[in-house]
């Protein structure tokens, strides 16, 4: 069964290799869906229009960490963040861990079958726990 694809804004690198050496071999991250659920979602929309990105990847590294942080500030949800403290830690790790590889924003959609083929064929989930 089929199922209905959602509008995704998609954090990502090309990855790299050097030589015979794969150090990425490319990732797609959707980091946020848009949706009516955001609160302030048209003007998200607009904002994310006004950078061109729904005609075009951005890709210089300055302008997508910018972007992300200004979503961040600029789009409150209520009493939180767009992303909560962990989630944009890891954004922003991503962006720092990844830059040579370039980084890009798009905005595509992604259906359910991508985040289940994610979670069941690619990731061995650790658990860890404080002692």
């Amino acid at each position: 069964m089929p199922t209905e694809s959602k509008l995704y804004l998609i954090l990502g690198c090309w990855g790299r290799v050097d030589g015979d050496f794969t150090t990425c071999g490319s990732v797609a991250n959707p980091i946020l869906k848009i949706d009516e659920s955001l609160e302030g979602c048209v003007e998200l929309t607009k904002y994310l229009q006004g950078l061109g990105l729904f005609e075009q990847k951005i890709t210089n590294y300055n302008a997508v960490r910018n972007i992300l942080f200004g979503l961040k500030n600029r789009f409150p949800q209520g009493y939180y963040n767009l992303w909560n403290d962990k989630k944009f830690r890891l954004i922003e790790n991503f962006t720092i861990t990844h830059k040579f590889c370039g980084l890009y924003l798009d905005l595509d959609f992604v259906d359910d079958e991508f985040f289940k083929k994610y979670t069941e064929d690619r990731f061995v989930v650790i658990e860890t726990t404080k002692k």
